[in-house]
């Protein structure tokens, strides 16, 4: 009796060694190389992609800011009337230019120039924080 259970433990031990668990087929694994791998990251990341158009729009807002005011022309005309009995006509012509002093045009420029370089500088650190997130996982 014990010589069985010696010899059935020495089986089994030795059926451990050979025997396959259960293999994940679901993902392909293949060898990729570093640079390729944050290229893909880069050019698949749609929060990157989305961050990347921060800056245009920056840019546009420093050409927004370029923009004189438009002046605002308005005319009016009234015919007094009751019933039949017209008592006259009235005519209001106004024009409006905004006039801006102390410099807030200059001002407004340089506040959006100063957003654009913001809006670079966040995209430049977004990328290098994707880049060292990527690198952690791909040595995982």
């Amino acid at each position: 009796m014990k010589k069985l259970i010696t010899t059935t433990l020495i089986l089994i031990g030795i059926l451990v060694q050979y025997a396959q668990a259960q293999i994940d087929t679901t993902f392909i694994n293949y060898k990729l190389e570093f640079k390729k791998y944050l290229n893909l990251v880069s050019t698949n990341n749609l929060e990157y992609a989305a961050q990347k158009y921060s800056v245009p729009i920056a840019e546009a807002a420093v050409e927004v800011a370029k923009v004189f005011p438009n002046p605002n022309v308005e005319m009016d005309w009234t015919e007094n009337r009751e019933g039949s009995i017209r008592s006259g006509y009235a005519y209001n012509f106004q024009i409006d230019k905004t006039f801006e002093l102390g410099g807030k045009r200059r001002a407004r420029i340089d506040l959006a120039r100063s957003n654009t370089s913001l809006s670079k500088a966040l995209l430049d650190d977004y990328f290098r924080k994707l880049q060292a997130d990527a690198s952690l996982v791909y040595l995982a």
